[in-house]
């Protein structure tokens, strides 16, 4: 078993103990840490959800300044490289900084 599938499992069994407490059904929209800061049980989760963010893959861009210039040389539209990589080529466009949004 993999250490992130481990890790999940640690998290979902800490949270599976959790279940019932009565300090969940009084959450009344303030933050958790002011609700169930002093719970042990609390802390191990945080903990557990800490580690497991520390073994997440980083995640590969869909699309780069080089890809994206290889595919248009290649005659692909915007419209086309959306339906291929199923995001949208403005937003990236924004994002990088290629484009600016006007000012209305």
């Amino acid at each position: 078993m993999d250490a992130r599938k481990k890790q999940r499992l640690i998290v979902q069994d800490l949270l599976d103990r959790c279940n019932g407490c009565p300090l969940q059904a009084d959450q009344r929209g303030e933050h958790p840490d002011q609700i169930h800061g002093g719970c042990p049980l609390y802390t191990e989760i945080r903990e557990a959800g800490k580690a497991l963010d520390a073994l997440q893959k980083p995640e590969e861009p869909k699309l780069t300044p080089e890809k994206y210039y290889a595919l248009k040389q290649k005659g692909w539209k915007d419209q086309e490289i959306n339906k291929k990589l199923h995001m949208s080529v403005y937003n990236w466009k924004l994002k990088i900084g290629m484009i600016h949004k006007r000012r209305s």
